[in-house]
């Protein structure tokens, strides 16, 4: 059984206590400071996400943010590098720090203006960690997907590099959660390797970067890397529902054909980033893809399709993040669309932001956060 913990600020910011301490009079300590605190503070382009998700106390921040419904539970959020601790005069306070590589939301409704929100690390309440561990890899959350009663997360399994950023994309790995209509404080887990993800220092193939179900077809995107060129390919594979944890019997799109054989699967759109979202949207029967162009961009752009596979067209930039101007370490990556969050034909987008510089993500609290906006699917 995986044992979890609801992140409050009661268990993050007295982790340091001492037990022979009066923890709960350092508590009410805490409650109190906090309350002559305000919460990160920027323009929001929807304002019932800020408010929904601003927090100075506990979870203060995260990149990733896919998101996916589990019907009769809510909807799933799935965060990579966590912040935890106090925000407060627009800074995070000495003790915050990156708590895990992962952890989970859980929005009760789709009306963000009338939801809860409730966010899950793993660990006990004294050591809040990754939600999902394995080993002792870095495990950076993909896309998820219910199908058969089951919840299917896909990860990218890291390790840690001297070189570039200082982390390393190693392979896939498919979280299977057993009984995702329980609190996820009750979820219990287990590993299935993805196989078809891997790296050779060269090349890297990761897949459960988006996930689209059509009737009883999974289409499983990913993302091909090529170091040599510099560059980034979108490419797609299809199984059956029931075949999700047989990679086997995986087929791979070849730009005209499905075969089973992952080697023949064609690069479909060049510049994607290693996060990105496809979404069939009725009213304009077209499938969305949104994406930061090839990761690190200030552009956001919607590409439309009239199949799964493409050919994307119409690129349009829907939005360009106006933190990259104001500092010339500042960067923003990992849009990607949230179409089972979206309402009047606005396409509900987040994207992630962060600094080179991990001091001025400290320093500044508006960073390290989840930004959303829209864009028109009329």
């Amino acid at each position: 059984m995986k044992h979890s913990v609801p992140l409050s600020m009661a268990i993050i910011l007295f982790l340091s206590s001492c037990c022979k301490k009066d923890v709960e009079q350092e508590r009410i300590s805490i409650l109190n400071f906090a309350d002559t605190c305000e919460y990160p503070n920027y323009e929001s382009k929807v304002p019932d996400y800020y408010n929904l998700f601003a927090r100075k106390l506990g979870w203060t921040g995260a990149d990733g943010a896919y998101s996916f419904e589990i019907p009769g539970l809510g909807y799933v959020w799935l965060f990579g590098d966590t912040w935890a601790g106090l925000i407060c005069n627009g800074r995070r306070q000495d003790g915050s720090y990156l708590a895990a590589h992962n952890s989970i939301g859980l929005q009760s409704l789709k009306q963000a203006n009338t939801a809860n929100l409730k966010f899950y690390f793993g660990g006990d309440p004294t050591n809040p960690k990754s939600f999902f561990e394995q080993d002792n890899y870095i495990m950076w959350p993909q896309h998820g997907v219910f199908v058969n009663g089951k919840a299917y997360i896909f990860f990218s399994r890291v390790g840690s590099t001297s070189e570039g950023i200082g982390f390393k994309h190693l392979g896939n790995d498919i979280a299977v959660i057993h009984n995702p209509l329980s609190d996820p404080s009750e979820w219990s887990y287990s590993w299935q390797s993805a196989l078809h993800g891997w790296s050779d220092g060269i090349t890297d193939i990761s897949y459960g970067t988006a996930i689209l179900q059509e009737g009883d077809s999974l289409y499983i995107y990913g993302s091909k890397t090529d170091h040599n060129i510099g560059s980034r390919f979108m490419i797609l594979s299809r199984t059956h529902v029931n075949d999700i944890l047989k990679p086997t019997n995986w087929q791979f799109y070849t730009g005209s054909t499905w075969l089973n054989n992952a080697d023949s699967a064609a690069h479909l759109l060049e510049g994607v980033a290693t996060e990105y979202s496809v979404s069939y949207v009725s009213n304009l029967n077209k499938y969305v893809l949104i994406t930061s162009p090839m990761g690190l961009s200030k552009e956001i752009v919607l590409y439309k399709s009239d199949s799964p596979w493409g050919p994307w067209q119409d690129p349009v930039v829907v939005y360009e993040c106006p933190e990259m101007d104001w500092d010339n370490e500042v960067f923003c990556y990992a849009a990607k669309g949230h179409f089972e969050l979206s309402e009047n034909d606005k396409l509900l987008i987040t994207y992630c932001t962060n600094s080179f510089d991990f001091s001025k993500t400290v320093e500044d609290a508006r960073l390290g956060y989840p930004r959303f906006v829209e864009a028109d699917l009329k």
